[in-house]
Parts: structure tokens; C-alpha cells; sequence
């Protein structure tokens, strides 16, 4: 077959193949018209004095459109976590963007007079608030955006802090406060709140006292932890 010309990667050939005819091709450019295999230019038996010889059957080295992606085919479903991966398939199929949804919000509070910064030294009767870490990392871990703050025993805080992270996330974590103690200022502060009770108690021991709940206004959910944790001897 004699050689009239050359499809490059983004410059394809502008003239049809005739009979006996063939075109210098590179990976991944377009085949041109009359083409309809691809002979290895690499390999020996097919390189003598500018012509190209071998046998191939039609088909052979080519990849069709649609073999990837076809027209009308579900790509990514709802809910598809995005990943390097996913963002290059989005690409292939056209699009410069997607619409996806946001990440969720976590607001965290440890509540306790008795917590200090990790690595803070220790008075009598405190311990490092260890809780708050350990569920920001998780909350991060799991893809939220995360926010942890850190709550006197004071009813009027407690009630005050509530509500700010009530309108700032889409889930409120409390790490302690949950029982009924003198000092547990949390369930009462939720329901002043307008935070509906969905259950409390679980039957795990420690940490029977879990709480779960729903603001009524707009379904911001809360998750109420005992502080299973104790000073250190």
C-alpha cells in the first residue's frame, strides 16, 4: 500500500484513503475515510522503503466511538462519591461541570467544667477533652466540614451555644450532658431550642444515655453523647 499522507493526534488527514493507499497514523487520531484497520508502524514486517506491509483483517488497532461512553448511558449516578477518577470520566463525557451536593455540616460541643486543651497539665478533677478530637476527626474522616467548640456546665450557655450551631449545621453532635444530673443541661437546652426528642437510652453500657433528635422547624438532626470518660487517679 503506498503512503499519501498523515493523521496526527488533533490534526486529522483532510483527503479519503483510496485503493491501495494507506496514511502514517499516530495513537489516538482519527481514521480517515477508506481506512478501516492499523498496521503497527513499530513492528519490522511492515516497514520497507516507505510502504507499509502486512495483513490485518478490518477492525484491527482501532477503537469505535462509543466504546467507552455511548450516547445516552447513565455515566455516574446520584450519590457517587467524587473522586479523581469520577471527575475525568465527568470530563470524557462532556462535562465542565457537575452539580453535586455540598458537604454536610457537623457542628461538635463537649460540654464539661472539666475539660482542658490536650496536653494542658491536669488539676484536680480535670481531665484533656479528648471526645472533641476523636469526633472531628471521625466527622472529617466521613467528608463533613467540621467545627468543635467546648461548653461550661451553665444552662444559659449550653441553651445560647445550641442554638448557634442549630443554624450553622446540618448535624450537632454533644459529647456529654445528656443524663439527668444536676449539672446535664442539655436535654432541657435542646427542647427550649424546638429539638424534638426521637429517642433516648440505648442499650449499650458505657453509654445508655445516648440521645437523638429532630428540630422541628427545619429537621436539623442532633446526636447527644455521654461522656464516658473519668478523671484520672
Amino acid at each position: 500500500m503506498r503512503i499519501v499522507g498523515e493523521s496526527r493526534a488533533g490534526a486529522p488527514a483532510a483527503l479519503p484513503l483510496g485503493d491501495g493507499e494507506a496514511i502514517r497514523i499516530s495513537t489516538g487520531a482519527m481514521l480517515p475515510d477508506g481506512a478501516d484497520a492499523v498496521l503497527q508502524w513499530s513492528s519490522p514486517p511492515t516497514r520497507r522503503r516507505g510502504r507499509a506491509r502486512g495483513r490485518c483483517r478490518p477492525g484491527r488497532n482501532v477503537r469505535h466511538p462509543g466504546e467507552d461512553l455511548r450516547a445516552g448511558a447513565t455515566v455516574m449516578a446520584a450519590g457517587t462519591v467524587l473522586g479523581p477518577a469520577e471527575l475525568g470520566v465527568a470530563v470524557t463525557a462532556g462535562r465542565a461541570t457537575v452539580r453535586c451536593a455540598r458537604r454536610p455540616r457537623v457542628a461538635i460541643l463537649a460540654t464539661g467544667d472539666e475539660l482542658v486543651d490536650p496536653g494542658a497539665p491536669l488539676r484536680p478533677g480535670q481531665i484533656h477533652d479528648s471526645n472533641a478530637p476523636m469526633l472531628h476527626a471521625l466527622a472529617t474522616q466521613a467528608g463533613a466540614q467540621a467545627s468543635t467548640r467546648r461548653l461550661a456546665d451553665d444552662r444559659a450557655a449550653t441553651e445560647a451555644a445550641i442554638a448557634e450551631a442549630l443554624d450553622a449545621a446540618d448535624l450537632v453532635v454533644l459529647s456529654g450532658g445528656v443524663s439527668v444530673g444536676p449539672h446535664d443541661h442539655v436535654k432541657p437546652a435542646l427542647a427550649a431550642n424546638d429539638v424534638d426528642e426521637v429517642f433516648w437510652r440505648v442499650a449499650l453500657r458505657p453509654g445508655r444515655p445516648t440521645w437523638f433528635g429532630v428540630r422541628r422547624t427545619d429537621g436539623t438532626l442532633v446526636l447527644g453523647c455521654p461522656a464516658t470518660r473519668c478523671p484520672p487517679t
